[in-house]
């Protein structure tokens, strides 16, 4: 069942990194999302407080949902262990904003 999301939605967006079948830290770990107004965001774990390290490997982001339309949203492990993935999202209008 897909879950609809509305403005007003926070989401969390979870990255797990992995090699050779054990968690691992990557260098650096930066989440992005690019909502539908266009203005692109970063936060990047050791200088942002909103990214949250559970442990080794897993990394945390709860990003709220300012705007309808289509989202897209990014995370990116660099130096040791470097990978991406990307996705998106659709979140519906609000009739009261």
């Amino acid at each position: 069942m897909t879950r609809r999301l509305d403005v007003g939605d926070v989401i969390r967006l979870r990255a797990h990194f992995t090699s050779r079948g054990m968690d691992v830290d990557p260098s650096q770990v930066v989440f992005k999302a690019l909502p539908p107004d266009g203005a692109p965001l970063a936060w990047t774990h050791g200088e942002d407080a909103e990214v949250i390290r559970l442990g080794a490997g897993h990394y945390y982001l709860d990003l709220p949902l300012t705007a309808g339309g289509t989202w897209h949203y990014r995370v990116e492990g660099l130096g040791a262990y470097q990978c991406a993935d990307e996705q998106q999202l659709t979140v519906r209008e609000s009739a009261f904003a």
